[in-house]
């Protein structure tokens, strides 16, 4: 049988390293760029759609990311707090008070 490892906040931290280490620097200089190009645009009276819809894509590509983060986050949470209402009922045989919100069920 294989020994269980104790589960310290070291261990169980997870950094992924497409996303910190790539996507988000990636999504930052394209921002930076897009948002130099959109004022140089305007500062030389050339401003299009072109360069409306680049800005535009570059927001949206982040707001993507972003929510797709906030969003693993929230089932995250929702999870912790079933598996702590489950193991209140399990054992004390009532349901837990709603009342207690996550950060309390987690403490």
């Amino acid at each position: 049988m294989k020994k269980k490892k104790l589960q310290t906040y070291k261990n169980h931290t997870r950094i992924p390293p497409l996303q910190h280490y790539v996507l988000m620097p990636i999504s930052a200089i394209t921002l930076v760029m897009a948002i130099i190009s959109t004022i140089m645009s305007i500062v030389k009276g050339d401003f299009t759609f072109t360069t409306f819809l680049i800005m535009a894509l570059v927001i949206r590509g982040i707001i993507t990311g972003l929510l797709a983060r906030m969003n693993a986050l929230k089932v995250q949470d929702r999870t912790i707090r079933v598996e702590e209402q489950l193991r209140y009922f399990m054992l004390t045989g009532s349901p837990i008070d709603p009342k207690i919100t996550l950060s309390q069920l987690i403490a």
